[in-house]
């Protein structure tokens, strides 16, 4: 697992590079990370979700502490997508459990 942060991953000779603040470049290889955590301030390429994707990285962005805010309604209160789900599909043909 890698942590990057204020820094931009790209692929460069089929392995992900990871540019930082400075410039610096440092090459990982394909076959050596299964996770790359993205932490704030990190830009990621086209190309370097597509190769994630390409060889099974996974690519999680995580926040700063705290990062995520409760919502302002409580859940009761929001108005459902469907008016009246109940009556749509085949609730009479499905088996109780």
């Amino acid at each position: 697992m890698v942590f990057v942060q204020y820094g931009q991953i790209d692929v460069r000779d089929g392995a992900f590079v990871v540019i930082d603040q400075t410039g610096v470049r440092m090459h990982i290889p394909v076959g050596s990370v299964a996770c790359i955590m993205l932490e704030p301030g990190t830009r990621v390429s086209h190309a370097a979700v597509h190769l994630a994707s390409t060889v099974g990285t996974l690519l999680v962005w995580v926040g700063e502490a705290g990062g995520v805010e409760p919502p302002s309604a409580p859940p009761e209160s929001v108005p459902s997508a469907i008016p009246n789900p109940e009556g749509i599909g085949d609730l009479g043909h499905r088996t109780q459990g």
